[in-house]
């Protein structure tokens, strides 16, 4: 009965999963018929997802321990389940469907870029709540910050109020008397946030390295990195905002909700952000010292696309606008503006359409299983960061990167942060939309004469050294330097063609299997003979390996002006291509 009420579903092309499991219950005593439930149990389960150099671990209840070894957790720690005979359309009263939920794109202030503090004059920090309950709710809403980038989650940080979020107003929430949501509405709560003390604005970074403010700074609050008890310059004008609803008495779906995410512009965006591992308490060694595993994952973001491919609903073409021309790697600022059909869309739903970048962290917990024989390391998922991506124009493809000085690549898009005894590294990441490129490309293969030509001599090997320029994701332009030796089969000698030549490719679709035709003339010089003007066209393909590397394989047909003999040929070849 497992095997026949257990699905697994994968995703592709979005690189999503998802496991639903049926268990079967019966009032007997057969495992075949499903398992004897006859009242309310306790139950729990843990999932891994496979990763180098170990696995992640997912599981319910989330605060039970890991499982290690063979020996599940304590039973007393299992999570409480109940048996009900309620349907949708006559829910359970003790266990209801319906509430009040918080979406993270539902939280943020009302400045432009709603992740950015404004240092020196009023900012507004917003929540909107969706009532879904029978009645109207009493809400009052929490607001905390804390740097862009990585933090633990709320199951590995008993107390993150503490040590890492800091609050912006009092704990209890904000307005004190809360506000009232009729049932069926979205609400507002909103809370007025001003900067007005010198310290607490020589916190954030911007401000601190201003040279008109650094020694004011230094001279009336703690002192910078790397003295121990710094607070200057440690913040950075770009915050990730938790948000939590206190309300006695409500049925929350979800009561808080982190934002993470953000929308920048492209041609090239990039930004430092923070790993921070403060929280997670000290190490075997006794010391704050973790590693941190990253994972990249972009979502229509192709190393190459054509015209249109990267453009999936109007109005995703065009950057968020200004008054006057946004600058490249500028994040949403004063007076820009959204497209509209961005406004009313869930964040979930703009991955599916725009290009999204967002990077997940694993911390290693420092447990480790050896089933099996082999040590693995137990991963636990921290918050993850990115940015929702907006360019105008057409594309050659994308490009995104990160660096630090403590980051190492493992593989493509994975990569390990060694956090030091601080708890806090920090990374960069870069975002580019590549408008133009260029890429260079060695083929070798062999040639074969035709008619005439194929009379006096035989085939050996073609060799051609590229430089090529993309003008768009669809044509580009080859400078093409070649080598066409042949063997004498009543020449009087081997023959040598040299070419230069200009050739011009096509690209039929994108992918990681790119087509193409492609046509040029030059000048080829035979060698015993003349210089003369010819021709070639032919077809091929690129396959992606990884980065700008691709296999370039082609054939071609070249026909040379020349009365006696006619050097008419076609080349196979197969070589790499790489793009700059």
């Amino acid at each position: 009965w497992l095997t026949d009420t257990a699905r697994v579903w994968i995703s592709t092309t979005e690189q999503n999963w998802a496991i639903h499991l049926r268990v079967r219950t019966t009032t007997d005593n057969s495992l075949a018929n499903g398992v004897k439930i006859t009242s309310d149990f306790r139950m729990w389960f843990e999932t891994r997802v496979k990763q180098f150099p170990g696995y992640t671990v997912y599981k319910w209840p989330r605060l039970i321990p890991d499982m290690v070894g063979d020996n599940p957790p304590d039973i007393a720690s299992w999570g409480d389940v109940s048996l009900t005979n309620a349907t949708p359309e006559s829910p359970d009263a003790t266990c209801p469907v319906n509430g009040v939920s918080l979406l993270a794109e539902d939280v943020g202030t009302t400045n432009a870029d709603p992740h950015a503090i404004n240092l020196t004059s009023a900012n507004t920090f917003f929540a909107q709540p969706t009532n879904m309950s029978s009645g109207s709710v009493n809400l009052k809403a929490r607001f905390r910050i804390a740097n862009w980038g990585v933090q633990a989650t709320w199951e590995d940080n008993s107390n993150p109020g503490n040590t890492l979020w800091e609050d912006l107003g009092p704990a209890t929430g904000y307005p004190p008397a809360g506000v009232n949501i009729a049932s069926g509405v979205q609400g507002a709560i909103n809370f007025p946030y001003t900067i007005s003390s010198l310290c607490d604005r020589c916190e954030y970074k911007t401000y601190f390295d201003n040279p008109a403010n650094t020694a004011n700074c230094n001279a009336s609050c703690l002192p910078a990195p790397p003295d121990p008890n710094a607070t200057n310059g440690t913040k950075r004008t770009h915050q990730c905002l938790l948000v939590e609803l206190i309300g006695p008495g409500v049925d929350f779906i979800n009561d808080s909700v982190y934002r993470n995410m953000n929308f920048v512009n492209a041609s090239e965006y990039s930004e430092v952000a923070e790993i921070n591992t403060i929280g997670l308490g000290l190490n075997d060694s006794g010391t704050m010292a973790r590693d941190v595993y990253l994972f990249v994952e972009t979502l229509n973001m192709p190393k190459e696309v054509l015209p249109g491919e990267d453009t999936k609903i109007p109005g995703f073409d065009r950057p968020m606008q200004t008054t006057g021309r946004l600058a490249n790697g500028e994040a949403v600022g004063s007076e820009k503006i959204m497209p509209p059909i961005m406004e009313n869309m869930e964040f979930e739903s703009l991955g599916k359409v725009m290009p999204t970048y967002q990077v997940h962290a694993y911390y290693d917990s420092g447990l480790r299983n050896t089933e099996g024989g082999s040590e693995e390391k137990i991963l636990h998922p921290m918050t993850s960061f990115g940015y929702f991506v907006m360019h105008e124009g057409s594309l050659v493809g994308w490009e995104h990167g990160i660096e630090g000085a403590k980051l190492t690549q493992l593989a493509p898009d994975y990569y390990k942060v060694s956090v030091g005894d601080s708890g806090v590294e920090t990374i960069n990441t870069t975002i580019e939309a590549l408008e133009r490129a260029y890429a260079i490309n060695f083929k070798i293969g062999i040639n074969n004469p035709h008619n005439s030509f194929s009379r006096v001599v035989k085939s050996n090997l073609s060799m051609s050294l590229g430089l090529e320029y993309i003008y768009s994701p669809a044509w580009s332009f080859e400078a093409m330097f070649g080598v066409h030796r042949f063997d004498n089969a009543g020449l009087g000698a081997d023959l040598d063609i040299s070419q230069i030549a200009l050739n011009v490719r096509y690209y039929m679709k994108s992918g990681y299997i790119r087509p193409y035709v492609n046509a040029g003339i030059g000048q080829y010089s035979l060698d015993p003979g003349s210089s003369e003007l010819g021709s070639n066209a032919g077809i091929g393909f690129l396959y992606d390996l990884m980065d700008q590397w691709s296999v370039d394989v082609a054939y071609n047909y070249y026909d040379i002006d020349s009365v006696n003999p006619h050097p008419q040929f076609s080349t196979l070849q197969i070589g790499l291509r790489y793009r700059f």
